[in-house]
This record gives C-alpha cells, structure tokens and sequence, in this order.
C-alpha cells in the first residue's frame, strides 16, 4: 500500500502530472513546476516511482539520449480519498460521510448547488444499485 503523505513539492509536482491528458518526461514537469527547483525535480520523481505514486510507462528519444515518460498510478480523487481514509483510521475514527461533505458544502459557499446536485447524482445511482440487487 502507497503511504499517502506528500510534501508539497511531492503535490505540486502530482499535480501537474494530474493535469496531465497524457504521461510526461521530467523536462516537461520541470517546465511546469513553480516552486520546485529544476535539480530537485528529477529526486522527487525518483522518489515518487520508489513509492509507488508514479510509473515509467515508456519511453522516447529526447535529442541524443533516451528520455522516460512517467504517469501516475492513482488518480487526483483516488489520492484524496485514501488519503481522507487514511487521516480517520490514524485517529481512529470512522468516516462520517455526511460530516465530511457538510464541511466541504459549508466551506465553499460558491459551489454549493454543484456539490448538493454531484451528491444528489450519486445516491440517485447508489438507489438504482440498490434496487437492481433487491430485483436478482
């Protein structure tokens, strides 16, 4: 299992492979990184495949030399939901989904109807689920 803990110069540099349509080489998320310095980039990558967050998922010629094209391995919403997991289990707690999504839709006032109707998109989906189930 991933330890779901990143720095921020980890994030900033998940982030920009997360908005991403396609994998990367290193030149190419060093170009696109703000707060991370060019040398600290290609540590961070390697640090990131060895935990498993991104992968070498091929490669190309750059100029002269060969050059790796790196994805990641989870999602931006995979990451946040583990990681969400993870923050309750350490304080052994059990996720309260309602807690959780009253905070989100009290902190950000502005989009308050896009999360009530994402919400209320997916308990129309859980519903259907369930009444496919009770029809086996």
């Amino acid at each position: 299992m991933i330890r779901m803990d990143l720095n921020s110069k980890e994030y900033e540099i998940m982030k920009v492979m997360w908005d991403s349509d396609r994998p990367m080489l290193v030149s190419e998320i060093v170009t696109k990184t703000k707060n991370v310095s060019d040398g600290s980039v290609h540590k961070i990558i390697n640090k990131l495949e060895q935990r498993g967050f991104i992968e070498v998922v091929g490669r190309v010629r750059v100029v002269k030399s060969p050059g790796r094209l790196y994805a990641p391995t989870l999602s931006l919403t995979e990451y946040m939901a583990t990681l969400t997991r993870e923050v309750y289990r350490f304080n052994n707690r059990t996720l309260d989904l309602k807690e959780l999504l009253t905070y989100i839709i009290k902190k950000d006032k502005n989009k308050n109807i896009e999360y009530l109707k994402s919400v209320e998109e997916f308990l129309n989906e859980c519903q259907n689920v369930i009444k496919e189930k009770e029809n086996e």
